[in-house]
């Protein structure tokens, strides 16, 4: 919106305004007279075709506090695209906006419009298209809106009209139930919102004074009136002042009343963005200033209605027929006519009655075996029973007595009931019944819920050969003979809703067998006592599921699957005394668990021939992962996929994790302790993983912490970082190669850990190996007492395969005797680079560093210190090197701090042969030794610097 013109015509425009402010209510007639004013004002020439110039203009705005049709502030964004000429134009207008909730709608509307050059007013008319979801239901409507405008007074009307689905519920409520006779009665009260058809129009002027034309305020005024097919009209007045606070800002502020929303005010602003036309001071007509927008209102007007009814028959919209229900009451007296009043007293009288529905009363007590017929439900009173309303959604069974205790089946001298297809049997206590306590055989569709078994001769529950759907929903069995729960063959899936809990049973806890079908359950916790596992899952194809799975089994495995489809845990918890966890033979894994326990057993967990995963995460805290101890072997993994613990303990088991040919496995933030053989024994893992975790007491001698085997062909990943070894075996960690594993490819990162070993003989790392090697030590902290003690230990036997390590960072300190900090034993090419290593000898005769290297090798040590304290040491020692070969040293700095008449050698090369290279660019210090430097002459070229010097 912009000023209007000034200087002469200003004058005019005054007296126009006071010679026809009579006149002006004409205006109410615009619309009809509308076609004899374009047939008058055709121009004397002809409009010319040229559409020019393309414009687009837009602005952004904000109309505060409720109004007619909506209970919140709105936000918009409009454009406005247009053809101009100098009589005609043709425009876009594309809206969106959206509540203070965020809610959303939008308009989107194509217009004409017409300028008469003689009386400088156009008339215009647009189609529109409007979306809103600002109620919380989607409406639609088309409109139509006519206007014109000129330098004195404007008349605007719109026609709204719904299209679609113009009714839209919000909510409803279905109360008051009750049983009368064999019907149900209810009351409905339903809160819709209708989409109104409708018109408005307004006729407004401009307000005299000279503060009011330059801000181009106005006046309106103007009516509504909105009809639809539920809800009351809606008759109406509005009154509005619209002006320029400055250039391109645009207030607004309306004032509308009615019956149905009342009185509301809004305050409106709107800002005209950037681009499109500019107005000067020389536009003085109607046409040539900057356009208006389209008046007409963005949301669609929606009123909402109730529609209350009382004393409804519920109706079955299977049947369009009113529901006929069947009661049965063992207390009841009287004449059993199967109403409410007068119940049957058994339910073969009220399936002999037929009906939609059996409804037993609570406390009734049945002795008699119950045998369901296709498509019939047989409910028990207390527990929550639905039944779907034509035309009103589900409805809550209402009670039938003052009864508290379910109805009971009891003491059945063979199965007590069987289900049909399309049956449901919902609401019972079955207890002692010399057969199975409920089973289906063949059937499909059908539903088992709020029941409770216990006491059977056989299983508890039976589903077998299911063709079709089997729901059951909050289960409790108990004390069976049989299996708790049995789903045996079949093609259905079977779904278990809610918490299912299974204890007492005389075998499997729940027992899956040859079935192709999928078994789900949502919570299933299970007490096994040792006749069977919590779960067992054999030759079963289909997939078997778990949302929750909580199993304590004592003298039984809680977990066991055989040569089955996936099983799928998404949480849970397993603990077995006396038995193993989890046995997984030949099924695919897809299990999360928070904690695995077992004690006793021979495997605390076993998984053999499964792929997927099987992971185990704990709760953020040390041993919340579960405790396995006193096993034979507390893991074992055989040829499966990824298996992985966080927070577990390992404890006292002879060996803690045994795993062979996997494909990932993985220790983080456990603890292995006590165990007799290995803590961890791997064999062709693919990746090898431990992090953070803690090994005490492990092996002993003879055995190892770690073992990593290689005997197949492959290539092996070892990933061991920052965790704390402290044990008396004859290395903490070992890894080698043998048979078909010599020629595999191996590669370790072995960072951040700590060592103490109290062994005589042993070494933290001994790697003996035939294949390509690549390593790295790193910031490991080593620390020995037991004598003859090594910290790394390197054997690589192939004379072809090149070892590449990488030592930097790690401590050593060794106080035994004879110990040797980095050893190196190859029969091939090497590539080994020692750098800023820190090694302390406190005992006699210890080496840092030991070389028995075959030709081709390449050493690089830089930046070491080597710290004898006794006597009888050596810094760096080549007891062989074969050429050609090269040895570069750097900043080395060894310290031989023992009696002065005992040799201490500095750097020793005690054998070399062919030419081996010797390099350095900075000086190596070596202190206290008898020999500082001493190679085989004629076996080197190059020099080393040696406290300053130049050697040989």
């Amino acid at each position: 919106m912009s000023e209007y013109c000034t200087g002469q015509r200003q004058q005019t425009r005054d007296g126009w305004f006071w010679r026809r402010r009579l006149s002006a209510v004409t205006g109410l007639l615009a619309w009809v007279a509308c076609g004899c004013w374009l047939v008058a004002a055709e121009p004397t020439a002809p409009i010319k075709p040229a559409l020019e110039p393309q414009w687009i203009q837009a602005r952004a705005g904000h109309i505060a506090f409720e109004a007619f049709g909506r209970d919140s502030s709105l936000t918009h964004v409009e454009v406005m695209p247009y053809l101009k000429g100098e009589e005609i134009m043709f425009f876009g207008d594309g809206r969106f906006f959206a509540t203070n909730e965020g809610e959303f709608g939008g308009n989107f509307g194509l217009g004409f419009r017409y300028y008469n050059s003689t009386w400088d007013r156009f008339f215009g008319g647009s189609l529109w298209y409007d979306i809103d979801d600002t109620t919380g239901e989607l409406f639609h409507q088309v409109g139509l809106s006519l206007e014109s405008r000129g330098p004195i007074w404007d008349i605007r009307s719109n026609f709204y009209l719904p299209v679609g689905n113009d009714q839209q519920d919000y909510r409803s409520y279905l109360g008051n139930q009750q049983f009368v006779g064999n019907n149900i009665r209810y009351d409905s009260l339903r809160e819709f919102g209708e989409a109104m058809k409708g018109v408005d129009f307004e006729y407004g002027l401009p307000l005299p004074s000279e503060i009011a034309r330059a801000h181009d305020l106005r006046a309106y005024a103007g009516a509504y009136y909105f009809s639809g097919d539920e809800v009351s009209d809606i008759v109406g007045w509005k009154t509005r002042l619209e002006g320029n606070l400055i250039n391109n800002v645009a207030l607004q502020l309306e004032l509308t009343d009615d019956g149905t929303f009342g009185t509301n005010i809004t305050l409106g602003v709107a800002i005209t963005l950037p681009g499109g036309p500019r107005e000067t001071s020389s536009q003085c007509s109607s046409w040539s200033r900057p356009l208006p927008y389209v008046q007409r209102n963005y949301n669609i007007i929606v009123s909402r209605g109730t529609d209350v009814r009382a004393g409804l028959t519920a109706v079955n919209p299977a049947t369009d027929q009113p529901y006929i229900v069947q009661h049965v009451s063992t207390t009841a007296s009287g004449d059993p006519l199967g109403s409410v009043e007068s119940p049957f007293a058994d339910i073969a009288a009220a399936q002999a009655a037929a009906g939609d529905i059996i409804f037993v009363h609570a406390g009734s007590v049945l002795g008699d075996a119950l045998v369901l017929q296709a498509g019939e439900r047989v409910l028990g009173e207390g527990a929550a029973h639905y039944v779907d309303i034509a035309g009103f959604g589900r409805l809550l069974l209402p009670g039938a007595s003052a009864g508290v205790d379910r109805p009971a089946i009891v003491g059945v001298a063979s199965d007590a009931v069987t289900l049909a297809s399309g049956s449901e049997f919902s609401g019972f206590l079955v207890d002692d019944a010399a057969g199975y306590g409920i089973v289906g055989r063949g059937v499909q569709d059908v539903a088992v819920s709020d029941v409770e078994v216990r006491n059977t001769g056989l299983d508890g529950i039976l589903i077998e050969n299911s063709s079709g759907d089997a729901t059951l929903n909050r289960i409790a069995v108990s004390d069976t003979t049989g299996a708790g729960l049995h789903i045996e063959g079949g093609t259905g899936s079977v779904e278990f809703e809610g918490e299912t809990t299974v204890a007492g049973a005389g075998g499997a806890g729940v027992l899956i067998q040859g079935t192709s079908g999928d078994v789900s359950f949502e919570t299933l916790s299970v007490t096994a006592g040792g006749a069977g596992p919590g779960v067992n899952i054999v030759d079963s194809p289909g997939s078997v599921s778990f949302k929750q799975l909580e199993i304590a089994a004592t003298g039984a495995t809680g977990l066991q699957a055989r040569d089955s489809g996936e099983v799928t845990v998404s949480g849970g918890t397993i603990a077995s005394s006396g038995g193993s966890a989890a046995d997984i033979e030949n099924t695919a894994m897809d299990i999360s668990l928070t904690s695995v326990s077992s004690s006793g057993a021979t495997y605390g967990l076993r998984i053999v021939d499964s792929g997927g995963k099987f992971l185990v995460y704990g709760r953020g805290d040390e041993g919340s992962g579960g405790m396995i101890q006193n096993a034979t072997t507390g893991v074992m993994v055989v040829n499966s996929g990824s298996v992985g613990f966080q927070y577990l303990d390992l404890k006292a088991n002879a060996t803690g994790a045994d795993v062979r040919g996997a494909d990932y496995f993985v220790l983080a933030a456990a603890r292995v302790t006590d165990s007799l053989n290995y803590g961890i024994r791997s064999t062709n893992t693919k990746i090898f993983e431990l992090v953070d975790s803690t090994f005490e007491n492990n092996g002993g001698p003879g055995g190892n912490t770690v073992l990593g085997l290689t005997d197949a062909a492959g290539s092996y990943t070892y990933v061991i970082h920052s965790n704390t070894f402290t044990d008396a075996s004859d290395a903490a960690i070992a890894l080698t190669s043998s048979g078909a594993g010599d020629g595999s490819t191996l590669l370790v990162a072995i960072e951040t850990n700590e060592f103490t070993s109290q062994q005589a003989g042993s070494a933290a790392i001994a790697m003996d190996h035939s294949g390509i090697v690549q390593a790295s030590f790193v910031d490991n902290v080593f620390s020995a007492t037991g004598g003859s003690n090594r910290g790394i230990d390197v054997n690589a036997r192939s004379p072809s395969a090149l070892l590449s390590v990488a030592a930097s960072g790690n401590t050593m300190d060794f106080a035994g005797g004879d110990d040797v900090g980095f050893r190196f034993n190859t029969l091939g090419p090497s590539s080994i680079r020692l750098s800023d290593n820190v090694i302390d000898f406190s005992a006699a005769t210890g080496t840092g560093m030991d070389f028995t290297l075959a030709s081709s090798a390449n050493v690089v040590l830089a930046g070491n210190e080597i710290t004898d304290n006794a006597s009888g040491g050596t810094g760096v020692l080549f007891r062989s090197i074969a050429g050609p070969s090269s040895v570069t040293m750097n900043d080395n700095t060894i310290e031989l701090l023992g009696p002065t008449y005992v040799v201490d050698r500095g750097i020793f090369f005690e054998s070399a042969t062919g030419t081996v290279t010797l390099q350095s660019s900075l000086n190596n210090a070596v202190n206290g030794a008898s020999i500082p430097f001493y190679a085989p002459l004629g076996t080197t070229s190059g020099f080393l610097r040696i406290n300053g010097d130049k050697v040989p």
